[in-house]
């Protein structure tokens, strides 16, 4: 599999731009209305003569030949017209699916990044404020001395009431709520927009789901799925096989993501969670690190393994909270 790489953004610029149902659709039926129009007067009009038909009937065949085909013409219009306006709705709804997931992902790779800034800030504050403690109580500070540790402390206290506020920020901001809900929809419309997505058009992407409740927050898992096959298609050069996986062991749902790419060196497979790994030219290294991410969000953990495929094997395992629901009788 390659590298971890953040989501690349789409094509700019709505699809109807480069699929227009009405002209696509004239175009076609112009073209079968002359044809069929040929057809008819050329080939009526050797069978007419060899006949020794009427004229008056010739003109009445015709008229009801042309008829015909104008006819014809019309609903093979209005059939390709209309399918291509599916088609063009159908693409978009998917453009706006993926461009969420992407704004998503970039807000909650910003948060990420901003929490592990202020867990860091934390921890050299606690640092600064044993330093400060200690020049407090130094028996020769002077008068300056304590001037200068009160400033320290009046700083010291403002950092910390910062950095706590970047936190309660970063969690007020995070994209979506956990849930309670069946983890194969989710990852059902996940598999959907993915399969959008220009790096993965050309993939054979499988999907196999059982029914499993787990609390989720459908936005980040959504996000990380689309990343892990994102990943998968870019491993395989844009035209391989993915398999998507969800099953249930030892009271946990299993999330896999195999391909039949290269796969992922065993000495590396612990590197590829980490923040700015990457191999590829415009790789930025945070893809899999938002996986890793998702992961933590939801109580649960990601490890690659070898894929039956060929390839790798991502495995997402999540807690359950309860049985899978009993089938509609």
């Amino acid at each position: 599999m390659s590298e971890p790489d953040a989501i690349a953004p789409p094509p700019a610029g709505p699809v109807g731009r480069t699929l227009q149902p009405f002209a696509i659709a004239a175009l076609m039926g112009s073209v079968y209305l002359v044809l069929c129009g040929i057809f008819v007067v050329v080939f009526g009009e050797l069978a007419w003569r060899q006949g020794g038909i009427p004229e008056r009937a010739q003109e009445v065949e015709l008229v009801r030949d042309l008829m015909f085909v104008v006819v014809s013409a019309m609903l093979l219009f209005a059939f390709i017209f209309l399918l291509l306006r599916r088609i063009v709705a159908h693409e978009a709804q998917a453009h706006r699916q993926q461009q969420a997931l992407i704004d998503a992902d970039r807000h909650a790779m910003t948060a990420l990044f901003a929490a592990s800034m202020a867990h860091d800030m934390g921890n050299l504050l606690q640092l600064a404020k044993t330093g400060i403690y200690n020049l407090k109580i130094h028996p020769t500070l002077g008068e300056a001395g304590e001037q200068a540790v009160s400033d320290l402390s009046a700083v010291h206290t403002q950092l910390g009431a910062l950095s706590h506020r970047l936190l309660t920020v970063v969690r007020e901001r995070t994209p979506g709520q956990p849930e309670q809900m069946n983890l194969a929809n989710v990852v059902a419309e996940g598999v959907q927009a993915a399969r959008a997505h220009d790096r993965v058009r050309q993939c054979e992407v499988t999907v196999s789901l059982v029914d499993c409740v787990a609390l989720v927050n459908p936005v980040t898992m959504q996000r990380c799925l689309l990343n892990l096959i994102i990943n998968a298609a870019d491993a395989t050069k844009g035209r391989g096989k993915i398999e998507v996986r969800l099953s249930m062991s030892s009271g946990q749902a299993v999330l896999e993501v195999h391909d039949n790419g290269p796969g992922i060196p065993e000495d590396q497979r612990r590197r590829v969670f980490g923040a700015f790994y990457t191999t590829k030219a415009m790789g930025t290294g945070l893809g899999l690190l938002s996986v890793r991410a998702c992961a933590e969000e939801h109580r649960g953990r990601v490890e690659v393994l070898k894929s039956p495929l060929g390839g790798a094997c991502f495995r997402l395992t999540l807690p359950l909270v309860s049985p899978p629901p009993a089938p509609a009788a």
